[in-house]
């Protein structure tokens, strides 16, 4: 199900596409609002980690190194958060590459990790088919259809 969130109130929520199931009742919309509100942690997080440990790309101007990750990776670890350096650094991948600006709220954080770009993103959403759910084993199976067809080109 994709939602769009326009605010912080699951009263507030609204669906941006037909309901893939027409059975879930209102009272539901305290699992959607968490959900949306894990979303936007996860976001916040990816966030703080580009601000405060740099960009993840050598190339970017703002790369800092590994040294300050391992450094917050630490620091949580002190402070009893079990995050591994690979879950850091995808949350800081995934936000630094989906600046604020390329990002939509009408679709989940995981979708985004999965997609990889916002390039990537778009094209896929783009080439749906209607009434085709957005999931991460569809941007999956588009991305390995990409792929092998990159691999084809190149051998020509």
């Amino acid at each position: 199900m994709r939602c769009r969130l326009t605010s912080f109130s699951p009263d507030e929520c609204h669906k941006t596409t037909a309901d893939p199931n027409p059975t879930m009742k209102p009272d539901h919309k305290a699992i959607l609002y968490a959900v949306q509100k894990r979303d936007k942690a996860l976001w916040d997080l990816g966030d703080a980690l580009v601000a405060e440990c740099g960009a993840p790309d050598p190339t970017s101007a703002g790369y800092a190194g590994p040294g300050r990750l391992r450094a917050a990776w630490h620091y949580l670890q002190e402070n009893g958060c079990d995050y591994s350096i690979a879950e850091l650094s995808k949350l800081r991948r995934v936000a630094y590459v989906f600046g604020k600006a390329t990002r939509r709220f009408d679709i989940s954080w995981e979708l985004y990790a999965e997609a990889g770009t916002p390039e990537m993103l778009e094209a896929i959403v783009g080439g749906m088919p209607k009434g085709t759910p957005l999931t991460k084993s569809y941007i999956a199976s588009i991305r390995k259809q990409w792929k092998r067809h990159q691999r084809e080109e190149a051998k020509e």
